[in-house]
């Protein structure tokens, strides 16, 4: 990898993404998405939803982190990529008190897709996500658990009536910035289609 190309990683300025088109706009923050089929690297773990940022965030990070510095079975180094995505898994609507389960994914590049290589640590594992839609909503800052669930209620409400067509008990989160970028942060929280 060049340096240049070191630089804007670090940055988030050549970063790949998941690819998407935007089946709908519902405002200037929000819109449907359809994400093509992609693959991830995932860790998993269980705990108290306003925890995260405290107990999990970290940990969870550097699993992933760590696999794609080398801890994998060709010792390989992938490209980061954004968005660093959680998502929160629980049997109720989540509150900040809910036990959940979260699973934390870095997007596989493309080039990576086929013959990925397999994980070293049993903490991390690759998974498939197939084609997904989803209803997102788009926001700036370092955001706390109670924004987190404050955007996801406005993003319902905007849903409105096609809310139930939604998974509004689970959520997944996605931020796309290196933690020392101060300003112009982008955070989403994405809600998936199920019928």
């Amino acid at each position: 990898m060049s340096f240049i190309k070191s630089i804007k990683n670090a940055f988030g300025l050549d970063i790949e993404r998941p690819k998407y088109e935007v089946i709908k706009t519902l405002g200037d923050n929000m819109e449907i998405r359809k994400y093509a089929p992609t693959k991830w690297v995932s860790t998993t773990m269980e705990g108290e939803a306003d925890h995260y940022k405290s107990d999990y965030q970290t940990k969870m990070f550097y699993k992933l982190f760590n696999y794609i510095s080398g801890e994998n079975e060709n010792k390989e180094k992938i490209s980061m990529t954004s968005p660093v995505t959680v998502a929160y898994n629980s049997s109720d609507m989540i509150a900040p008190t809910s036990q959940v389960k979260m699973t934390m994914g870095f997007f596989v590049p493309i080039e990576k897709k086929d013959g990925t290589p397999v994980p070293s640590s049993s903490d991390t594992f690759l998974r498939e996500e197939p084609e997904m839609t989803v209803a997102v909503i788009k926001f700036g800052g370092y955001p706390t658990t109670d924004d987190y669930l404050k955007q996801r209620d406005l993003l319902i409400n905007t849903l409105g009536d096609d809310a139930k067509n939604y998974d509004t008990v689970n959520m997944m989160t996605a931020g796309y910035d290196p933690p020392f970028k101060p300003i112009k942060r982008t955070n989403e929280i994405w809600l998936k289609k199920i019928h």
